[in-house]
């Protein structure tokens, strides 16, 4: 199973990636690029998706901290706005994906208050105030224009509550995981 950790800049999807790894003893892919740095420059977005997608189809479990739902949300930072047009190759690619893998994709959520002060904390500013709004607006947009089974965590569940959720959607999925409560 393909389990995708999605959000905003700042939101713990990385935190959540590790503990999650740890508990399922399973490997994070932070961005297909790495992976494929002999596809630099021979290879678009899309290609280098699913070349990642098949490398990891036969493990039980995989995290991708970020995949092709991050290419959708922030692609109107780079100027061109792929969430709204549904004939772009992204959204292709997401049509075979999930015909493909089984897959879960859940969105990390945060204030946008929060966020802000963690950009601050960090010493990070490539996000104006107003691409956080709009961030946070278009996750949204894409759990609507989306195939998948996309899970919204929202800001008011804590790290624990947002951990729990997920592996309670992961074992309703595959029935194989088994997860003693004191290891979270």
């Amino acid at each position: 199973m393909i389990i995708i950790l999605e959000g905003i800049d700042k939101a713990g999807k990385s935190t959540i990636a590790r503990n999650l790894a740890k508990l399922l003893n399973c490997r994070i892919v932070k961005r297909p690029r790495e992976l494929l740095p002999f596809a630099d420059g021979k290879m678009d977005i899309v290609q280098q998706y699913m070349f990642t997608a098949e490398l990891f189809k036969k493990e039980q479990f995989v995290i991708f901290d970020r995949f092709y739902p991050s290419e959708l949300v922030y692609s109107y930072l780079r100027g061109t706005d792929k969430l709204y047009n549904e004939a772009n190759s992204v959204w292709q690619f997401e049509k075979w994906f999930i015909e493909k893998n089984k897959c879960l994709i859940f969105v990390i959520e945060d204030y946008e208050d929060e966020i802000q002060k963690r950009f601050v904390q960090d010493k990070e500013d490539y996000l104006r105030t107003e691409d956080v709004h709009e961030i946070i607006v278009r996750y949204e947009v894409f759990k609507t224009l989306s195939k998948a089974d996309v899970i919204m965590l929202p800001a008011t569940l804590n790290f624990m509550d947002k951990m729990e959720r997920i592996l309670s959607e992961i074992a309703h999925n595959t029935c194989t995981i088994d997860i003693e409560e004191d290891e979270l």
